[in-house]
């Protein structure tokens, strides 16, 4: 996934990516 706070579907795939690179 990417980091894409803009679309509220992706909301729980932005997450995971920060998690694991941020």
């Amino acid at each position: 996934g990417r980091v894409l706070i803009s679309n509220p579907v992706l909301a729980g795939d932005t997450i995971y990516v920060r998690e694991r690179l941020f």
